[in-house]
């Protein structure tokens, strides 16, 4: 993970980006997902969201580079209120053609943030939640995700970033 902070001129927090880097199995490329970008509410407006993205961005791609392993796409959520925000960035809403051919969006939803370890399940009071799957495709062909892509993504970024580690549960149960 890398995390990315904004402060101000007197050194004061005002924003942060956190980014996870996964390595997408039997692809030989990784993928990246945007965990968070924040900007305190007195400071927004002035383009520093869009600042921390490209900062996630540019990181990404030079650790790619750096590794051997491509970037080959940039993962992150998002709520109708802020679709917005990642369309004018590039991103898009992740879709697909069902067995009738009919565009469907793809269907995702954010995992709890908090779990019980001896249980296995989710603290009280923390559910999961609808939001959209958004996609940057970061490899310079452009080429789209096949869905067999986008599910080993999902899956590492899902174990890696927001599930408890198996190994971690009180039983296999």
């Amino acid at each position: 993970f890398d995390v990315f902070a904004l402060v101000d001129g007197d050194g004061r927090f005002i924003g942060a980006a956190v980014a996870g880097y996964f390595e997408v199995p039997r692809t030989h490329q990784m993928c990246v997902f945007v965990d968070n970008i924040a900007v305190d509410p007195l400071w927004r407006g002035r383009g520093l969201a869009k600042e921390l993205y490209l900062t996630v961005c540019e990181s990404a791609q030079k650790r790619g580079k750096e590794s051997g392993f491509p970037i080959r796409a940039i993962l992150g959520e998002a709520k109708n209120e802020i679709e917005d925000f990642w369309n004018k960035l590039g991103w898009r809403r992740m879709y697909f053609y069902d067995e009738n051919n009919a565009l469907r969006e793809i269907p995702y939803i954010q995992p709890p943030l908090s779990w019980d370890w001896d249980i296995g399940a989710p603290r009280n009071g923390y559910v999961s939640r609808p939001h959209h799957l958004m996609a940057w495709i970061a490899d310079e062909e452009r080429d789209p995700l096949t869905i067999s892509e986008l599910l080993s993504m999902i899956e590492i970024i899902y174990w890696g970033n927001f599930l408890p580690l198996r190994e971690r549960f009180a039983s296999k149960k």
